[in-house]
């Protein structure tokens, strides 16, 4: 309920799949609402209504996946990450 980050949305994202997600927790940090996938409230009917929005609409859904791919690569590379850190960890060591 408390994910502390949205992983799942990055892997899926990673694949060119939009993510549906509750607007909570880490979910709101990887999941760009209306770009990468959506998000909302913790609520069966809201979730049941934007699946049905999001299957109805194909070519957003496309789009979406796309865009959930470039913010993976753009913004969440492994790499850039654990050198950041890395530098926190140095810098507090230090300390």
């Amino acid at each position: 309920r408390f994910e502390p980050l949205g992983l799942v949305p990055l892997e899926a994202g990673a694949c060119e799949i939009p993510t549906l997600a509750v607007n909570s927790g880490g979910y709101k940090e990887t999941v760009v609402n209306g770009e990468t996938g959506a998000l909302v409230k913790r609520n069966p009917i809201a979730i049941a209504e934007m699946i049905e929005n999001m299957l109805k609409n194909e070519d957003d859904l496309k789009t979406m996946g796309e865009n959930a791919r470039k913010n993976v690569l753009k913004n969440w590379d492994w790499k850039d990450k654990t050198d950041y850190f890395e530098s926190i960890l140095t810098k507090l060591s230090v300390n």
